[in-house]
């Protein structure tokens, strides 16, 4: 470094110390400052608990904390009984009438619970100018219109403004608003009409409001005496507008965001299922469906967030129809007739009954027999050997044809021996080939058609093999020592498991 490099450095530094000590700020300034820093900090502390404290008390007006008594409203018909609750207007147990959990044993007598008030939480998510609201935390009061209508009603303009609610200084009231939910079931139905009824909503959500959120959480309880197989067949079940069906993994915890349009969501189990058909369609959702291996009393925990078309001055914001009952084909099959729908809603999915054509001869051939053979009869082991007979009757041209073709080769053998005798060696194959093609053809026999009947028939006798474990008809029928058609026969259950076994005999 040279002379004059180094000067130039010790004078820009010397310049910038000068600018630095001339610009310094006064002690008057310095004062000033640590005030202003001193009033910030204090604001920053109390802001958080001035807010906390506002939306407190904003929350108060008919929110419910934890643990506060809510009381319960009864829609009943033959086949459904539903608790609703004031809180959050949810329903809060779904129990069928003709149907047993066998969860703690084939001879339990308690019913089956699709809802149950701890294991499922819905509701409704709104946004007005300055906070979110859930449905699920407010209370709702009851008006039961007649035997197949409640009605659930939330003052959403005093749990929006309970401190102008709370004035009493002569000012004017806030303008009403309420939010309903009106649950219609009608005799005979597993289906529960759900309808979200909007009142003065437009006064505190805002109009350019085009989507609100409808959130479910499910605990989903056991039903069945072996888990293994109910857990196989269970599973969050999903249809996109104008698609086929489809469902999370059963065997691990899987999750999908539905960016299309839904056309329903189903909390699938073994033998029963819950639906949320929607009267148009869910805008998107986010499903996830969790396996809960070290529980003995639940297989599955499962989550919709779905988004939905919301308008604040439309009378109606949402409606869906909700079916809570069995896997029942027929059933399945007749809501495209019971809920007024454009589309196939391809319900009959939620059954597992194979690969598609496999599927094809369940719903075409053994359903319809099996349905009409339990309409003539009661006793289903019958209605099984009957079913089984039937099949072998459509079976046995097959059969019969395989026979024969077996009878003329085992006549052929000797003769086929002397062929194989006569031309030995792979430089005689061609001419043993042509020799053994006349035989076959002057005694019309031929080795394909032996195993051509056997390969057609075995597409029916898988078919059986996998409608009568998903036939909800067979739960809990019992023949001689088969206490339980559609489960595992069990002589004994062993104190231990064995693993890829179990721990029954």
């Amino acid at each position: 470094m040279d002379k004059n490099t180094l000067t130039g450095l010790l004078l820009m530094g010397a310049v910038i110390l000068g600018f630095t000590w001339l610009n310094r700020p006064s002690e008057e300034e310095i004062a000033a400052r640590r005030a202003e820093q001193a009033q910030a900090e204090q604001m920053a502390q109390t802001e958080p608990a001035a807010q906390a404290q506002q939306e407190t008390v904003a929350a108060d007006e008919g929110m419910m904390m934890p643990g506060e008594k809510a009381g319960k409203v009864v829609l009943a018909n033959d086949l459904l009984r539903l608790e609703i609750s004031e809180r959050g207007g949810m329903i809060t147990s779904a129990r069928l009438n003709d149907y047993n959990s066998f969860a703690k044993g084939d001879t339990d007598t308690a019913r089956v619970d699709l809802i149950r008030e701890n294991d499922s939480r819905y509701g409704l998510t709104l946004t007005t100018a300055s906070r979110r609201f859930d449905t699920s935390n407010y209370r709702f009061t009851p008006t039961v219109v007649n035997d197949s209508v409640v009605v659930m009603t939330m003052d959403f303009a005093r749990a929006s403004n309970p401190a102008e609610f709370a004035d009493t200084t002569g000012m004017a009231q806030p303008k009403a608003a309420s939010l309903s939910l009106r649950y219609t079931l009608r005799p005979g139905s597993y289906v529960v009409g759900v309808e979200v009824l909007q009142n003065g909503m437009s006064e505190y959500v805002p109009m350019s409001l085009a989507t609100a959120q409808f959130d479910w959480t499910y605990k989903m309880a056991r039903n069945e005496t072996g888990r293994t197989f109910e857990e196989r067949n269970s599973a969050l079940s999903y249809k996109y507008l104008g698609d086929s069906p489809d469902e999370l993994s059963s065997a691990k915890d899987d999750s999908e965001n539905l960016n299309q349009r839904v056309k329903w969501i189903a909390f699938k189990n073994q033998f029963f299922s819950t639906v949320m058909i929607p009267r148009e369609t869910f805008s998107a959702a986010e499903v996830e469906a969790k396996v809960l291996k070290d529980n003995a009393d639940y297989v599955k925990d499962m989550k919709v967030a779905a988004t939905i078309d919301y308008s604040s001055g439309a009378e109606t914001a949402f409606a869906m129809d909700l079916f809570l009952g069995p896997n029942l084909y027929p059933l399945l099959s007749s809501l495209d007739d019971e809920i007024d729908t454009p589309e196939d809603l391809k319900l009959t999915s939620l059954i597992p009954l194979g690969w598609p054509i496999i599927r094809w001869i369940n719903t075409l051939i053994i359903i319809p027999v099996f349905t009409w053979l339990g309409s003539v009869m009661s006793n289903y082991g019958i209605i099984i050997l009957i079913l089984t007979v039937f099949i072998k009757v459509i079976l046995f041209p097959f059969t019969y044809k395989s026979l024969v073709s077996q009878a003329k080769m085992r006549v052929l053998a000797p003769e086929i021996k002397e062929i194989n005798d006569k031309y030995p060696g792979q430089e005689n194959a061609m001419k043993r080939s042509q020799k053994t093609m006349e035989l076959y053809s002057k005694a019309g026999a031929s080795p394909m058609s032996g195993c051509v009947p056997m390969l057609l028939q075995m597409p029916i006798l898988i078919a059986m093999f996998w409608f009568f474990p998903s036939a909800i008809e067979l739960r809990g029928e019992s023949v001689l020592w088969a206490r339980g058609l559609a489960a595992r026969d069990v002589i004994f259950t062993l104190g231990f498991t064995i693993p890829w076994y179990g721990n029954h005999v």
